[in-house]
């Protein structure tokens, strides 16, 4: 695992397929606020949504395989908008096609399950799937 520009206009982080790997995003995510001048709200909607991307494939693609990874990039700043890009090789599965959940009410028990989905499309401003040969390719755009 580590950082290590892949080009000019990308930064790289794999991340082995370990729960206990993913504080590291935390720490690259803050490099990165800091080298691009990215707001905190929009570095803090980063981490949210690549924490649970990459938790959801270690838990439920990878079924707890260590001996696999996540690559996360990082693409230049383009307008105010901020992309990363997570690619893994477990099973192809689109999240996008669940239904949305109905909006949470107070009063109502918290529901569990699909809450992930949630925050990605609260916090992103596009979010697409691609499936790969080998894996899955999730683009997550966000906007200051």
């Amino acid at each position: 695992m580590g950082n290590s520009p892949s080009s000019q206009t990308e930064k790289l982080f794999i991340v082995n397929a370990r729960l206990s790997e993913i504080g590291k995003l935390l720490e690259w995510i803050e490099q990165l606020a800091v080298a691009h001048a990215i707001p905190a709200k929009v570095a803090f909607g980063m981490y949210v949504c690549v924490e649970e991307v990459v938790a959801n494939t270690i838990q439920h693609g990878y079924r707890g395989d260590a001996d696999c990874n996540v690559t996360v990039r990082f693409r230049e700043p383009s307008a105010g908008h901020y992309t990363i890009v997570l690619e893994d090789s477990a099973p192809p599965f689109n999240p996008l096609l669940a239904p949305e959940l109905p909006p949470l009410n107070p009063r109502d028990e918290i529901r569990i399950g699909g809450q992930g989905l949630r925050l990605l499309r609260e916090f992103t401003k596009t979010l697409d799937h691609q499936s790969l040969p080998a894996g899955n390719r999730f683009t997550l755009t966000f906007s200051a």
